[in-house]
This record gives structure tokens, C-alpha cells and sequence, in this order.
């Protein structure tokens, strides 16, 4: 069994040690080059069949998972359509996408996203989109980046194809 002696003496070494103090050292050498991009950004994609859309009271919708999709009032949210695969992305929203005067864009809140079609009919075809979420704190870093391109945040992203 230790004595109070012992103890003391322990005690009084542990401060000793903690309390002192000297110059920091030199830097460390530089880590590895990490991977452009941002590894909190996240895409999602979603394949729209014909039937896959609901009639709604202002148009058609889809409402689609996006569980990265935590902050809905600062996280920035972008979506893109194709409408072939392998396609040109286009930036939502928007018009006159495959008939004269439709409309497609977009809504959300946490965790969902609500992709809609405003015009008298469905869109015809499979349509493929891209739902790119970056949180608030990297898109302020990123006031550069023009999210209505989806190749430039590709890019500046790392994200997959």
C-alpha cells in the first residue's frame, strides 16, 4: 500500500510537470496532397420514368431522399436534369425545357427534395437527375463557383460522374 508520503510526492511531480513550459518546437513536415474537392459535398441522382411522377394541384412532382440534405436554411442546393443519359446537364430551374412554356424545378427541406414539372402533361420521357448538396460553411469558401455550370462544380467538387 502506498503512504500519504508517497502520494505527495507523486502529486507534486505531476504538477511539476504539467506547469512547465518552453518553446514550441519546429513545424512538422507537409502531409500528403489530399484530392481536390470538398469531402462533405454530396451528390445524389434519381431516375425519373414517366411514371414515376404524381399530378399535383400546381403540376407534376417527384419528392426524392437526400439524407446529406441536414440544414435546408443554409445549405445550398442544386439540381440538374438531363434529358438523355449522357446529355448536357441544365440547371433548374428551368423553362421551355421540352415543350413551349413547361417549367422544371425544384423545392426542398430537410432531408427531401421535390423535383416538379409545370405543364398540362408529364415529361414523356426517363429523365436522369443530379442533386448536389454543399453545406453552408463550403459554399461560403466557394462565392466563385457558378452553381447554374454543372461541369464547373463538378470540378471544383471531385464529384463522380
Amino acid at each position: 500500500m502506498m503512504s500519504v508520503k508517497q502520494i505527495l510526492n507523486g502529486l507534486i511531480i505531476s504538477i511539476a510537470l504539467a506547469s512547465c513550459k518552453g518553446d514550441d518546437g519546429p513545424a512538422g513536415p507537409q502531409g500528403p496532397a489530399g484530392s481536390n474537392g470538398a469531402a462533405n459535398v454530396s451528390s445524389t441522382d434519381y431516375t425519373a420514368a414517366p411514371s414515376s411522377w404524381t399530378n399535383g394541384a400546381s403540376g407534376w412532382y417527384i419528392n426524392v431522399s437526400v439524407p446529406a440534405l441536414t440544414d435546408a436554411t443554409k445549405d445550398v442546393v442544386s439540381v440538374y436534369v438531363q434529358l438523355t443519359s449522357g446529355g448536357a446537364w441544365w440547371a433548374l430551374p428551368t423553362y421551355n425545357l421540352y415543350y413551349t412554356n413547361d417549367v422544371a424545378g425544384f423545392s426542398f427541406v430537410n432531408g427531401t427534395v421535390t423535383l416538379s414539372y409545370k405543364f398540362t402533361l408529364s415529361p414523356p420521357n426517363t429523365w436522369y437527375y443530379r442533386i448536389v448538396v454543399v453545406p453552408a460553411a463550403i459554399a461560403i469558401e466557394s462565392r466563385d463557383v457558378n452553381f447554374n455550370n454543372y461541369d464547373e462544380v463538378k470540378t471544383t467538387f471531385n464529384l463522380p460522374d
